[in-house]
């Protein structure tokens, strides 16, 4: 259950971000962005296509007709991996005690601020692991 409604949940986060890069390019600035945007060296038509496609790759991997196997982890694995950066990003940011745009606050504000984008990367891996093993136990056993 918690994998349908996290995977959902990370969907809907890459769609938010192209948006919001869409309607402003200075979107990619904000911290948990930052990382994923320095991947794509700052492009924006990259950046909102790479979000999208790895979007779009995690419905078509959630539909009833994808089966258990590598395929169907492969199309989930670009939303991790962008999940994992903005992590990254965040984890930077509560270490150095700054955001990505400069902005000095304490350890603990950003901890605050910044660990949703942690726990999202974690719970994710979480799920799709747990999906996967649950699976394929009942595909076993």
């Amino acid at each position: 259950m918690l994998s349908r409604y996290m995977t959902w949940w990370s969907v809907s986060a890459s769609v938010i971000w192209a948006s919001a890069i869409v309607c402003d390019p200075n979107a990619m600035y904000a911290t948990p962005l930052r990382t994923v945007a320095e991947f794509f060296n700052y492009s924006r038509p990259a950046l909102v296509f790479a979000l999208l496609t790895s979007a779009f790759s995690t419905v078509v991997a959630m539909l009833p007709a994808s089966r258990l196997g590598l395929r169907t982890l492969i199309l989930l694995i670009p939303q991790q991996f962008f999940l994992c950066l903005a992590a990254g990003g965040s984890v930077m940011a509560i270490y150095n005690g700054h955001y990505a745009d400069g902005v000095l606050r304490s350890q603990a504000f950003i901890l605050a601020d910044q660990s949703p984008w942690v726990l999202a990367a974690l719970l994710y891996t979480v799920s799709v692991v747990n999906d996967f093993r649950r699976r394929a136990w009942i595909r076993i056993g």
